[in-house]
Order: C-alpha cells, then structure tokens, then sequence
C-alpha cells in the first residue's frame, strides 16, 4: 500500500502534511473491515462511516496474516525481493529470480 503522489494531493486538495496520518488511519480502517466479523462503523479524523461490512469476506484466517503491517510487508517481499536478501546476487529485476517469491 502507497500512501499517494504529490499530485494525489493537489488534485483532491489535501494537505500533504496530513498523509501519514491519513494512511495510518486508513490502514487501521482496513485492518478492522478485515477482521471484524460484524458490521462496524467507522467515525475517525479523516474518515467516516456509517456502516462497513465486506462481503464476501476475504480469506485471511489468522490474524498474525491479517495485520497491516504483515500484508504490506508480504507485498514488499513479493514485489522486491532484492530487498529481503533472497534473490542472487545478478538478479537485477523483480522478475529476474522467481525462486525469491
């Protein structure tokens, strides 16, 4: 997950100096709309809602899997795996060592 693009920002006219606290809160939010197994609402700082409930759920059982900071490090791994030490030396794309995934 991204937390957005300077023009993001500019287009939809919101203070850039706001962005970290945006993201936390919405990663928050996602994290409960995961694991949450009945309807919730939501009433943040920059988000607010009534009523959220995913259906279908996803299939994230175990909650150590389902934390944000699990799946957005998962998805760094898939995507980069230079990063993790486990793709060779030579490998100079993400694509280069399919066994790094």
């Amino acid at each position: 997950m991204m937390r957005g693009t300077p023009n993001e920002y500019v287009t939809y006219n919101i203070n850039p100096a706001e962005s970290r606290e945006r993201f936390a809160e919405a990663l928050h939010l996602i994290h409960c709309a995961w694991t949450e197994t009945r309807p919730f609402g939501w009433l943040g700082r920059y988000y607010q809602y009534r009523t959220i409930s995913i259906w279908p759920r996803p299939g994230l059982v175990d909650q150590d899997k389902a934390s944000p900071k699990a799946c957005c490090n998962r998805a760094i791994r898939a995507r980069m795996p230079w990063r993790s030490g486990s793709a060779r030396s030579g490998a100079s794309s993400p694509t280069a060592s399919p066994s790094a995934r």
